[in-house]
């Protein structure tokens, strides 16, 4: 995690110290991030992912434990996570299908099956 305080040469020392390998930022920090993006090591370079900023703050998903707990996740923070494993991880794009196998009682594959059916 980054300080996103943080400029310039004090931000480029922040990834150097732990020898970052990947990073992934919210649309907004990328101003700033570009602007030490030449002295960053060309691995850290070419894993620079931006998810894109939303404003929405609606409920996508609830999830219910066995206590009836509720845990609301909106579109916005299912998009953020969903999007930054995807980019990350999977170097997915928007033209790409994933297969999820995994049992639909899982709190995992219930967020891809709204995803999907969020998506189009």
């Amino acid at each position: 995690m980054l300080n996103t305080t943080q400029r310039n040469a004090i931000l480029e020392h922040s990834p150097a110290v732990v020898k970052t390998k990947l990073l992934i930022a919210d649309e907004i920090c990328k101003p700033t991030i570009n602007n030490i993006k030449a002295n960053l090591p060309s691995t850290l370079q070419q894993n620079l992912f931006y998810i894109p900023a939303l404003k929405t703050s609606e409920t996508a998903v609830e999830f219910r434990n066995i206590s009836k707990q509720v845990a609301k996740m909106s579109h916005h923070r299912w998009f953020k996570s969903m999007a930054s494993i995807g980019m990350a991880s999977l170097r997915l794009t928007y033209n790409d299908v994933l297969y999820l196998s995994l049992p639909l009682y899982h709190n995992n594959a219930i967020v891809a099956i709204e995803k999907k059916q969020l998506s189009f």
